[in-house]
Formats: C-alpha cells, sequence, structure tokens
C-alpha cells in the first residue's frame, strides 16, 4: 500500500479485512433482539473491504447489515 505519510510503530496493529460473517437485518431489529451479544446464524460470508450490493442475490439489498469477525489478539498488545 502507498501511504503519504511515514509509520511508526508505537503500537501493534492487526488488520481487518478478509471475510467476514455477515447477516441481513431487512427488518432492522437487531438493536432491538440484540444481535451484538448472540449473532443470528448466517451461512453468508463476505470479503471487507467491499460493497455487498456486489455479491450475487443481493444487488437490489437495500437495509441493514450485520457483520461479525473472531480474531484472537494477545493481552500484551492491548495493554502496552
Amino acid at each position: 500500500m502507498l501511504r503519504t505519510f511515514r509509520q511508526h510503530n508505537i503500537r501493534v496493529i492487526k488488520l481487518l479485512d478478509g471475510p467476514w460473517d455477515f447477516a441481513k437485518d431487512p427488518l432492522n431489529v437487531g438493536l432491538e433482539e440484540k444481535w451484538f451479544e448472540r449473532f443470528p446464524h448466517s451461512p453468508q460470508t463476505l470479503y471487507v473491504p467491499s460493497c455487498w450490493n456486489n455479491e450475487l442475490g443481493m444487488y437490489e439489498y437495500e437495509g441493514a447489515g450485520w457483520y461479525r469477525k473472531k480474531s484472537c489478539w494477545p493481552v500484551s498488545s492491548m495493554f502496552g
């Protein structure tokens, strides 16, 4: 990636691009049903960064969507 600024190593970073679980929420009930605590079963995986309207079967979808990515973070990188 071409950067227009000088890079630094002050803190550890982790890129979040790649496959993410995705669930459509056409009725916009995700917050009320607390999907952030219990993500609904979704067989769909989307790659980030991308636009979901480029995915097969979602060309016309307009509405809310939820993404989930599981990752493991070393404790030392979280607290210095």
